[in-house]
């Protein structure tokens, strides 16, 4: 789905363990991302509020941006 719209709010909801090509986990926040559909590019139709959950890594440096 591809939508435009605008991002209400991001919280994080929890943690994750990620495993990485070596084997290692790395442990990652949970976000969610809240957003206002306002137009539907391409996909199902969607009304209102959308919710995107990912993975986070606030610290680029000791791991990977986007778990």
């Amino acid at each position: 789905m591809i939508v435009v719209g605008e991002v209400l709010k991001v919280v994080q909801v929890g943690n994750e363990d990620v495993p990485m090509p070596d084997g290692k986990p790395y442990s990652c926040a949970r976000m969610t991302a809240y957003i206002r559909v306002d137009e539907v590019l391409k996909g199902e139709l969607a009304v209102g509020t959308i919710d995107v959950q990912y993975p986070q890594n606030s610290n680029w440096e000791s791991g990977p941006l986007m778990c």
